[in-house]
């Protein structure tokens, strides 16, 4: 199933397309990269690692997805997707964890690439990339009485920061 994120248009056909869409950006263009399609409801954030290695997808589903970029597959079009556009990268998922049985509204990595703060209905998850590459649970914070709508990590590890619409 694909995941509805935002109306796209393609410059080629100018049909609205729907889905979680990689773009790259040029130096005045945007163009189709690939389709990402591991979640089951509407994607709310991504975030490239600080390093760039990594992608970072929370959505509805409760699910946070790693996403890594894979050189050597030859990109193809997800099934189902015959009116898409050829995509030109290959993205594999590098790892999938559910961090809550609600909606992922916000994440934001730490400096350090493996940490991650996430947003959800009303706490915010510190989790930790192990060196296996799965995602384990350091600490909830629980002090929102709402949903929390926006999370930040200090470049010193220090603080997180959450907004929320108590």
């Amino acid at each position: 199933q694909r995941v509805s994120l935002i109306p796209v248009t393609s410059t080629r056909d100018k049909q609205p397309r729907r889905g979680a869409m990689l773009m790259r950006s040029g130096a005045f263009a945007v163009s189709y990269c690939a389709t990402l399609t591991h979640h089951t409801q509407p994607v709310n954030c991504v975030r490239f690692s600080p390093d760039g290695a990594l992608l970072a997808s929370g959505s509805d589903d409760g699910f946070l997805v790693l996403w890594r970029h894979d050189p050597e597959t030859v990109p193809k079009r997800a099934f189902g997707a015959e009116d898409a556009p050829l995509p030109t990268e290959a993205w594999t998922m590098a790892t999938m964890c559910r961090c809550s049985a609600g909606e992922i509204y916000d994440l934001e990595w730490a400096h350090d690439g493996r940490s991650i703060a996430v947003g959800t209905g009303d706490e915010v998850g510190l989790w930790r990339l192990n060196a296996n590459g799965e995602l384990s649970l350091v600490q909830r914070l629980q002090d929102s009485k709402h949903f929390i709508q926006g999370v930040a990590l200090d470049p010193c590890g220090e603080y997180v920061a959450s907004l929320s619409s108590d």
